[in-house]
């Protein structure tokens, strides 16, 4: 006898965190330096066995005013480090997929 079951599956979800604060943030960073940011998976969770990595995709509304590393999860990690570099001034919104999605604002000034 076969038996059908349905199974719903939640994308993961993903955080920005500053200073300890999760979710929505603002980060400001003159022209020409960089910043690294925590990203963790919401819920506690870790990636799970069997998969080799996930490469999180990070959406960014102004890539003139801000560059940012590629984000790559491995086997039992649970967050991962990104890396912003501020190219010129502007505002740049980055946000992370999930439900519900991660913003992070990111001011770029000019050096002093």
């Amino acid at each position: 006898m076969t038996a059908t079951r349905t199974v719903n599956l939640t994308p993961a979800s993903y955080l920005f965190s500053l200073y300890s604060y999760p979710g929505a943030g603002q980060l400001t960073i003159p022209v020409g330096r960089s910043q690294p940011v925590q990203v963790y998976l919401d819920g506690n969770e870790r990636i799970r066995g069997g998969l080799s990595s996930v490469t999180v995709p990070v959406v960014n509304s102004n890539v003139s005013a801000v560059k940012t590393s590629t984000l790559t999860l491995f086997h039992g990690d649970s967050f991962g480090s990104l890396t912003i570099a501020a190219q010129a001034t502007g505002t740049a919104i980055l946000t992370l997929p999930g439900i519900p999605s991660s913003i992070l604002i990111v001011t770029v000034v000019p050096s002093q």
